[in-house]
Order: structure tokens, then sequence, then C-alpha cells
């Protein structure tokens, strides 16, 4: 999922590889872009969704986050039918089982200490927001 030692988020899009490094001119003249959706644009800030994904065997939702030209947020969330389909079956409970699937999944990819580790090329977090309703991991990048 994320390369440890680079910040790279492998996708099964057509061997797309997100980094640290693409810019949104990047992103907006691939093919990706033409299969995404605009999520939010308030200049310098502008969001996209991508494609549903799958990885492992499970459906992820990925939306990258650009401020200016520089991505500066991945956000993953697993989309698997166990957590909820719609806001109707949503509810505390699946979003905080959610949550420790994600942090599973990032001790896999980053270790057992991840999450009191700095990275290079940024940071990574894992959370359950009980304002929006729903659990998420966070790639931020620096730069």
């Amino acid at each position: 999922m994320i390369e440890r030692s680079t910040g790279e988020i492998r996708l099964a899009l057509g061997g797309t590889c997100i980094s640290p490094a693409l810019t949104r001119e990047q992103f907006l003249a691939s093919s990706l872009a033409s299969q995404s959706r605009e999520m939010v644009r308030n200049e310098p800030y502008c969001s996209f969704g991508l494609p549903m994904v799958q990885l492992s065997g499970h459906a992820f939702a990925v939306s990258l986050w650009f401020q200016g030209s520089r991505l500066h947020r991945v956000s993953i969330q697993c989309a698997d039918a166990e957590f909820g389909t719609s806001w109707s079956d949503c509810s505390e409970e699946r979003e905080l089982a959610r949550k420790r699937f994600h942090d599973s999944l990032l001790q896999s990819a980053l270790g057992p200490r991840w999450m009191q580790q700095r990275f290079p090329w940024g940071t990574v977090d894992s959370g359950y927001d009980t304002k929006s309703g729903f659990s998420s991991i966070g790639v931020t990048y620096e730069g």
C-alpha cells in the first residue's frame, strides 16, 4: 500500500503510483484525472476523488488533496460492505472496526511503530472523526 522509504502509494489503476512528487498539473494531464471527480475547489486548495480501487481483495476510496501545485495529502478509506454501504447503515461501531482494519494495514506496510514515526517524506495517520462520522487513513506529504 504505502512504500515506507518513499511514501509512494501504488494503486491497481493501470499501474498508477501516487508519489510525494506528483503535481496537480501532472495529475490533470494523466488518464487517471479523466476518471476522477473534482470534490472541492477553493484555490489554492483542490481535491479529487479517484475511481474505486482494489488492493489485496478490498475496495478503497482514495482522494488527492492539492495545495496549489503540490500534492499535500492523500486520504484512503476501505469501502468494503462490512463497514456499511450508505448513511443508513453507518454506525460508530462499524467506523471503529474500519479504523482497526486501517491500523492493521498500516502496521503491515510500515511496521509496528508507524504511529510514532515521522518519515522523510511526511506522516501517516489513521483516525475516526466523530463530527464527519467516518474513519480514514491520511498520508500527508511535507515539502
